[in-house]
């Protein structure tokens, strides 16, 4: 009935699984240990740790309510879940990216249901400019998203120099 998963298959859900923990449990220890708003340098000034509460989406960006974040997440996980599903087992770059993404977007929807909005702590800049603060899944969705972006470019030039390589040899013939 059930179909043992394969080798690749446990590598991805190890990604998911390490990304949440790493994301909750670096949460966890910034809530029990800081007061919120509070900052602490840890290489000077460019990088900080900085408590605060975000109740909009990633980098602080505010596009509707809570609970367009919550819907929108939760939506978010079922469309990666289920495009990770669709790509070859061949595919492990653009599978192990949408693996981080999926455990990414997977830690601040279990904040968001556990306490309506996400904690964010990790803080950079020079002085006043400094990035908006975020935190370790979404750090995870962006490099996810990035490798998976390469992934596809790699994929194109792939399909591209096949789809040439045809047409010379038909041309050919």
């Amino acid at each position: 009935m059930f179909r043992k998963p394969s080798a690749n298959a446990k590598i991805l859900w190890m990604v998911v699984i390490l990304a949440m923990i790493a994301d909750q449990v670096s949460k966890v220890l910034v809530e029990s240990t800081m007061d919120l708003g509070q900052s602490v340098a840890i290489l000077g000034d460019f990088f900080r740790l900085t408590f605060i509460r975000n109740a909009g989406g990633a980098f602080g960006i505010f596009l509707g309510g809570g609970w367009f974040y919550l819907v929108a997440s939760a939506v978010a996980v079922a469309m990666i879940f289920f495009y990770l599903r669709s790509l070859a087992t061949d595919q492990l770059l653009p599978r192990v990216s949408l693996a981080m993404i999926l455990g990414g977007a997977l830690g601040n929807l279990a904040d968001r249901l556990r306490c309506g909005v996400v904690t964010d702590f990790l803080d950079f800049g020079f002085g006043r400019v400094r990035w908006p603060v975020f935190n370790l899944a979404d750090a995870f969705v962006t490099v996810g998203v990035l490798a998976f972006l390469f992934s596809m470019l790699q994929r194109n030039k792939e399909v591209q120099k096949t789809f040439e390589k045809t047409e010379r040899s038909q041309a050919g013939q």
